[in-house]
């Protein structure tokens, strides 16, 4: 688990770099990060042999890997678009 939130953090950090050029929705820029995010994963880790390509899978365990990442993805958006709308609120 530390290792998944070490590796977590600077991609968050990254999203919030580059969602200013992409226009439109977190509901629509956070699954496209999300699917960035997991081929990204197949682009690095399979070449280090920590992965294998995602056709030696079963359909269910790459479809749950996506889902995952796509969860993941929605989830920085929508929490970077409530940090940003609310920057320097009082309760």
């Amino acid at each position: 688990m530390r290792c998944t939130g070490a590796t977590e953090r600077p991609w968050v950090a990254l999203y919030g770099v580059v969602q200013s050029s992409f226009p439109g929705k977190p509901q629509v820029r956070g699954p496209l990060f999300g699917l960035s995010v997991w081929a990204q994963s197949y682009a690095t880790l399979v070449p280090l042999g920590l992965y294998k390509w995602p056709w030696h899978y079963r359909p269910g365990a790459i479809a749950k890997d996506l889902s995952y990442h796509l969860l993941y993805g929605t989830g920085t958006a929508v929490g970077y678009e409530f940090v940003v709308n609310h920057r320097g609120r009082r309760s």
